[in-house]
């Protein structure tokens, strides 16, 4: 938990500083939609490591739900999670992902229908892998398969670029696309093909009027 929660604040210290240096805001009577939910069909793509098995690709797909806060104009933090739940021949997978990325606008004027934005974060993998192994027999007798279980537990690194186009005052659709690099360190040889790609669309409202 601690590696977790240092991870997470690692990623995210330089948000603030980057809504520092913005200008502030014009005043307005009406007050920025700040908070945002969304829901995106999605494609995770993960080199790991299981406990017993070894060496693996596994993916997530297909949806994730998520939220957002926008510090500043250019300024964003977002969290998401998907989960996967797969059953075939001998094995069976739960896993599920917990995305926490932070966004810059790199579009020069942010009131643009389009925008196109940085992300970079980190995501947490977690994987319960039940399968069955099959013990030696010796000739003559029936052959004999044990039920065992192994767990996963991973972090990975994420950058990337997305973009971001206006459908109505509080509707986005979004796409996101960003490498994801294992915090331990690469097993296979091209981190490119380890990924994470999204579309899906963007709610934005206020919370108490601020």
């Amino acid at each position: 938990m601690r590696k977790h929660l240092l991870i997470t604040s690692l990623v995210l210290s330089g948000v603030p500083l980057l809504a520092q240096n913005e200008a502030p805001q014009s005043n307005s009577q009406e007050k920025p939609l700040r908070w945002d939910i969304r829901l995106q069909a999605t494609v995770q793509r993960y080199g790991v490591v299981y406990p017993i098995t070894g060496n693996n690709q596994i993916s997530l797909l297909p949806l994730q739900a998520g939220a957002g806060y926008q510090i500043s104009r250019r300024v964003g933090v977002q969290i998401s999670v998907a989960y996967r739940s797969e059953q075939g021949g001998l094995d069976m997978n739960r896993r599920w992902s917990v995305p926490v990325w932070g966004r810059y606008t790199l579009t020069r004027r942010t009131t643009r229908r389009t925008q196109f934005d940085a992300v970079a974060g980190a995501t947490f993998l977690r994987d319960q892998h039940q399968f069955y192994v099959a013990l030696e027999a010796p000739p003559g007798q029936e052959q004999q398969w044990v039920w065992q279980q192994e767990h996963l537990s991973d972090e990975f690194f994420n950058i990337g670029v997305s973009m971001r186009n206006r459908l109505g005052k509080r509707f986005e659709a979004v796409t996101d696309l960003a490498l994801n690099r294992r915090v331990k360190g690469a097993i296979f040889n091209s981190n490119l093909q380890f990924y994470t790609a999204n579309v899906g669309l963007r709610y934005r409202f206020r919370v108490g009027g601020r």
